[in-house]
């Protein structure tokens, strides 16, 4: 689901509006972790 939002530039755009789309991939992001 989280890789879904990374591709979509149309909802990435629209959670960018709270927080960045990389916030969205935990599994990529370490300090998420």
């Amino acid at each position: 689901m989280s890789l879904e939002v990374d591709t979509d530039p149309e909802s990435s755009s629209s959670t960018s509006s709270s927080r960045p789309h990389f916030l969205i991939v935990p599994s990529f992001n370490p300090e998420r972790r």
